[in-house]
């Protein structure tokens, strides 16, 4: 049998902290799976895995994670995904400001990377480390039941939201970070410390990955009549040139090669972006 890719909705009371579930299911599986790619998407990720675990390589770096509760930052660059035999994982797709939320170390330390929840918050991991990470229906409802009730918004919580309503709107109205910034009563200096401290990347490389989504969710779901230069043209890129670039940044290959079954891409656009 094939890994199977699966994503459960979240229920309204809770999309301020979660976007979605999505889960990677190879527990029938007496081999490995194929590779595939997770891309970055503004969000960060708290993952459920049980059984023989899951290997990820990060910009050509490997790293297994056995059963656990493990947090993700941000990612820049795409992640490179195999679940090992009989294994499960049940990620959980965090807003970006929920990590600020759970923990004082600054999300930059683990950006591109993966901590054991127990290294960033260890009661909130107790709650959680007795559970059966093998039922998705357990795990959800701890999450939410738990999990949530435990996060309190702060002045940094308030801040994160508003950077990235003002990135997703500045995608929109073609404004710069300079504009945001004079928005913010911050000077610049200020402004790269707080999405250092409480994101990870910065502002510029946040709205590129979020420019880049765009692209990549029509180039998932569209019409095969659109060009390549009128979809990089509709997302704000000054030519294809840029667009590749920019492309290539990220997926380290050319859009020509993009192949739908070598990523792990949401099912419906309904979640391909951050629901603000």
């Amino acid at each position: 049998m094939l890994l199977t890719y699966r994503e459960i909705a979240t229920r309204e009371r809770y999309r301020d902290c979660i976007q979605k579930f999505w889960i990677l299911d190879n527990n029938l599986n007496s081999v490995s799976s194929a590779p595939q790619y997770a891309l970055p998407n503004g969000c960060c990720t708290l993952a459920f895995i049980s059984g023989n675990g899951i290997s990820l390589t990060f910009a050509g770096h490997p790293i297994h994670l056995a059963a656990g509760i493990y947090l993700s930052g941000q990612i820049t660059r795409k992640v490179s995904v195999v679940m090992k035999p009989y294994s499960k994982a049940i990620m959980v797709q965090l807003k970006p400001w929920v990590p600020s939320m759970i923990t004082n170390i600054p999300v930059h330390s683990f950006t591109d990377g993966v901590v054991s929840l127990k290294e960033v918050d260890r009661p909130l991991y107790e709650t959680m480390a007795n559970l059966n990470g093998d039922d998705e229906t357990v795990v959800i409802n701890k999450v939410c039941d738990d999990f949530v009730s435990c996060l309190h918004p702060n002045t940094d919580t308030h801040f994160i939201q508003w950077a990235f309503n003002n990135l997703q709107k500045g995608l929109v109205n073609q404004e710069t970070i300079a504009d945001m910034v004079r928005r913010s009563g911050y000077s610049q200096r200020r402004m790269e410390q707080q999405f250092r401290r409480l994101i990870g990347p910065s502002a510029k490389e946040m709205q590129r990955i979020l420019q880049l989504r765009q692209v990549i969710s029509e180039l998932h779901h569209r019409e095969q009549t659109t060009t390549l230069g009128e979809l990089a043209h509709q997302h704000g890129y000054y030519d294809q040139a840029h667009f590749i670039r920019a492309y290539q940044r990220v997926l380290e290959e050319l859009p020509s090669a993009f192949r739908r079954d070598n990523y792990l891409l949401p099912v419906t656009p309904h979640f391909d972006f951050l629901q603000l």
